[in-house]
């Protein structure tokens, strides 16, 4: 996913009930001059992309987060239904996003490859298509 798809994606966007569980790209978050947007995604429409199961660990743990942060926020909770927001519900900046990929990427092992999240993007991408999945 692009990082403005990560941002915009809602809590309604996700199926993890589901036998094979699975995500609803259909927007993206742009953050203009005056604040957040939210937009059509660049392809203009909605992909599907299925998630393993240990997303679906860490996104149960984080919607049980986040309802936690609701009930204590009551009326201060921003409800965007947002995956990827602050504590109390209002959207993530792009940059937020690439600066925590950047922390991350720093604590990992000597030898990994220090890609840049949308260079993620594209790893991936090539993975899958080398490993034969379409």
């Amino acid at each position: 996913m692009r990082r403005g798809e990560v941002l915009a994606l809602r809590w309604s966007d996700v199926a993890l009930d589901e036998p094979t569980p699975r995500i609803r790209v259909c927007r993206s978050l742009d953050w203009g001059v005056d604040g957040p947007h939210f937009k059509t995604t660049k392809t203009s429409h909605a992909r599907v992309v299925t998630i393993p199961a240990v997303l679906v660990d860490e996104l149960c743990e984080e919607l049980a987060r986040q309802v936690e942060t609701r009930s204590m926020l009551g009326d201060a909770y921003q409800s965007l239904d947002l995956v990827c927001c602050h504590a109390d519900g209002s959207p993530r900046s792009p940059n937020s996003l690439s600066n925590a990929w950047i922390h991350f990427t720093a604590t990992l092992p000597p030898g990994l490859p220090r890609l840049t999240f949308h260079q993620l993007r594209h790893a991936h991408a090539s993975l899958l298509l080398a490993a034969g999945v379409d």
